[in-house]
């Protein structure tokens, strides 16, 4: 693998480290349905309504807590693939995070489209290839840590 391949695979990781990021502060949305389910059970009991208010108010609070995991989801979902891409690990689960980042229309189909055609090279199956053998090749200078 060349030095540009390497270059295009450390970019794309850094994009998709930041659509967790994104999605991750996207996650914090839900929390308004959370609070407006607290205030109609507390507005319920204020009023005596009793269970009555407790219903709609819980559901709301389900669905706020609900689509708050499933954005979260996404975000680690990202957060792995740029992990795999800098690691060159893990190559079919990075193709199919980029075909479904495909369909996210209009800066995931860029991101997953460039994503599908670097991760199709061959000098970069290749690196995923061996990496998956057990045969690592030498880890980007930007990975290592010194201690």
């Amino acid at each position: 693998m060349n030095q540009q391949d390497k270059d295009h695979l450390r970019i794309l990781a850094i994009f998709y480290y930041i659509a967790a990021g994104f999605y991750a502060l996207l996650s914090l949305l839900p929390i308004v349905f959370i609070v407006m389910g607290v205030s109609a059970i507390g507005i319920g009991v204020s009023q005596n309504h009793g269970a009555e208010a407790s219903i709609p108010g819980g559901l709301i609070i389900l669905f706020g807590i609900l689509f708050m995991v499933f954005i979260l989801g996404f975000a680690y979902l990202y957060f792995l693939t740029g992990k795999f891409l800098n690691q060159q690990t893990h190559w079919i689960y990075c193709i199919i995070i980029a075909a479904l980042t495909a369909t996210s229309f209009p800066l995931g189909t860029i991101l997953g489209v460039f994503t599908i055609v670097v991760l199709c090279r061959d000098s970069v199956k290749a690196v995923f290839e061996a990496n998956r053998m057990g045969r690592h090749t030498a880890p980007p200078q930007h990975a290592v840590l010194e201690r």
